[in-house]
């Protein structure tokens, strides 16, 4: 018999679309899963509709965050293998089976796969496409590209539950994948991928993507970097921490005009993101990681961040 996974889903005011998320994961073709729903406080009628729904399992808590709603699902989890969705998204019918065929194929404790950004709840799945084994370097080298999504979210990905020993999701903070992810990753060594699209991210009106930008959100993520490009320092892996640096440097520049233009200039300046660039920069002018848009854009914010905010800021924030 296939082991039992568990499908973890935090909600919190899904309502409007949390019929079509459950809809697609009792669909599975993978024969053993059980869904755990960690309603997390809601006030619209998500706690209605799970007591409605037969055959899956919920749990009622205080609101505490995504991070917080998804630790309880590990906590009471009783699966070998976790995965997260989120309860505004829907899946593929064969979202498990092919993570877990991942998992066994190339004998890994994370298998991960294709992940599109949608308004339609009618997605067609993309399937037959090629997968592959990632080493421990590679993998986490991707991590601090600058199109990350596939590699940073925390939903569309299969674990093996040794990995949340000793570890849990950071509460109390926005960016928790940004902060947690890279984490499991260099855990579990090497990891499976596949190309296939088999995750629907469901872009509503009351997605965290489209939430207003406050200091919570420029808090969180500007620590969840800070802690990234610590945790990179120490692999002692000049590559990597160069690579991850840049990255870091990059959002550095644009959560600080982003806290200009949503929360104002005393806490963009207070938070002192601009000297900790300064800092930083100096130790990766030389850096091969760095392309020729990286070297423009770093000097001059080094030179002015006012003028990034004012001048280049604009051109790409249209």
């Amino acid at each position: 018999m296939n082991p039992l996974i568990s499908i973890i889903v935090p909600v919190y005011n899904n309502a409007e679309h949390l019929r079509d998320c459950i809809r697609s994961l009792k669909a599975q073709t993978y024969d053993n899963t059980e869904m755990i729903f960690v309603n997390d406080g809601s006030t619209d009628d998500s706690q209605k509709i799970l007591e409605q729904e037969g055959g899956i399992e919920f749990i009622n808590k205080e609101n505490g965050g995504a991070a917080s709603a998804r630790n309880r699902g590990i906590d009471e989890a009783t699966g070998e293998y976790l995965t997260f969705v989120d309860a505004d998204d829907y899946v593929a019918e064969n979202y498990v089976e092919i993570l877990y065929n991942l998992i066994t194929k190339y004998d890994v404790k994370i298998s991960f796969a294709g992940v599109q950004m949608t308004s339609s709840k009618d997605m067609t799945f993309e399937s037959s496409k090629e997968d592959r084994l990632i080493d421990n370097d590679t993998i986490m080298y991707r991590l601090c590209n600058q199109n990350k999504m596939k590699e940073t979210i925390i939903p569309c990905k299969l674990y093996h539950k040794s990995l949340f020993e000793g570890f849990r999701f950071p509460e109390g903070m926005t960016y928790e994948d940004l902060a947690s992810t890279y984490k499991l990753f260099y855990k579990a060594g090497k990891v499976a991928e596949t190309d296939n699209t088999i995750y629907a991210y469901f872009m509503s009106e009351g997605s965290v993507m489209r939430k207003h930008y406050d200091l919570k959100n420029f808090n969180s993520e500007n620590r969840a970097w800070d802690e990234r490009v610590e945790f990179y320092e120490n692999l002692n892996n000049k590559k990597l921490y160069e690579h991850c640096l840049v990255s870091a440097q990059r959002n550095r520049i644009a959560n600080y005009c982003k806290c200009r233009k949503y929360i104002g200039k005393a806490n963009a300046e207070n938070s002192k993101i601009a000297e900790k660039f300064k800092e930083d920069y100096k130790k990766i002018k030389g850096s091969a990681e760095l392309s020729g848009k990286d070297k423009i854009l770093f000097r001059l914010f080094d030179i002015s961040p006012e003028f990034c905010y004012k001048v280049l800021w604009p051109l790409y924030d249209k």
